[in-house]
């Protein structure tokens, strides 16, 4: 998982994420009140409802890294899930749609999976040992 927060560091703009750090200003959603007493993990409280924490906006998510200081926010997990849904597309050959085809996820998935592919080393998967390692 470090290796793709390092890929989103070192080129947000080409993952689509332009908040990129764990700090108050880049969290997807607001730190929570004092009288909660939760100092960890409030990501798992964040709602729009919530009288604990509340989302930054409503599209804040899609274009942070971070939820809160230790929990990825959406546009995270879509690189996330992309990075591990491209050994599927890349070793699974018939089971997950080439690119191009009608994809299992949706389009934004679909491409940023194309773009987590296109800049792993070469003979490389995401699941391959020499990113494991490095990892």
């Amino acid at each position: 998982m470090n290796r793709v927060r390092q890929m989103i560091v070192g080129n947000p703009a080409r993952f689509g994420i332009t908040h990129t750090t764990n700090q108050l200003v880049d969290r997807a959603c607001t730190t929570p009140v004092e009288t909660s007493m939760i100092t960890s993990a409030w990501a798992y409280v964040c709602s729009p409802s919530s009288p604990v924490s509340q989302p930054v906006s409503a599209t804040f998510a899609e274009q942070a890294l971070f939820s809160d200081h230790e929990h990825w926010a959406t546009g995270g997990h879509n690189v996330l899930g992309s990075y591990y849904y491209c050994p599927g597309r890349r070793h699974l050959a018939g089971a997950v749609p080439a690119s191009g085809q009608r994809h299992l996820l949706p389009t934004a998935r679909a491409a940023a999976a194309d773009r987590v592919h296109d800049i792993l080393p070469a003979g490389h998967s995401p699941g391959s040992p020499a990113l494991i390692a490095t990892a």
